[in-house]
Order: structure tokens, then sequence, then C-alpha cells
């Protein structure tokens, strides 16, 4: 599961581009926003769960990665993807 979580955070770090609109966010710059997603893959590779709230923020509705993907044109994909996450993130945390 870990690795599906893994893959998922790559999945978004790919949007986030260096002219995305990042404003409805809580990140400055995409660049601290994908240093941010590198680090959870980092920590995940280390088998280091406890990122699994913080991730689950970034998720939550209304949260950076939903606005985010309003702001830049990937509402759908998002959806889709925030599924997937949202299971991979029920089976960790069981």
């Amino acid at each position: 599961m870990i690795d599906e979580l893994i893959k998922i955070i790559e999945i978004i770090k790919s949007k986030i581009q260096d002219g995305s609109d990042v404003v409805w966010t809580h990140y400055e710059t995409p660049s601290e926003f994908r240093d941010d997603l590198d680090n959870y893959i980092a920590r995940l590779k280390a088998n280091d769960k406890t990122c699994l709230e913080e991730l689950n923020v970034l998720f939550a509705p209304t949260g950076s990665l939903q606005e985010h993907s309003i702001l830049n044109g990937w509402t759908d994909e998002y959806v889709t993807i925030a599924e997937r996450f949202d299971k991979v993130y029920y089976n960790l945390k069981m």
C-alpha cells in the first residue's frame, strides 16, 4: 500500500508545474509545494507512516490539493486520484 501511496503522490506532484497557480493553497510557490511532496515520498520510502495524517489534510475537501486542482483545471482527475488516496489511507490506517 505504501508503494501505491507513493505513486499517487508522484501523480499529484507532476500536476504542480512552475507556472501553477497556488494562491488558494498554503504554499507560497509551486516549488515549495513539490518539495513538500518530495518530503512525504522520502518519508514513505523509509516506511515512516507518521505523515499519513498530514497527507489526509492535503487531500481533504478545500485542502491544498483540491484547491490546486480547481485553480489549474484538473478537478475531475483530482476527484479520481483523491478516491484512490482515500482507499489507500483507509487500508494503511487499519
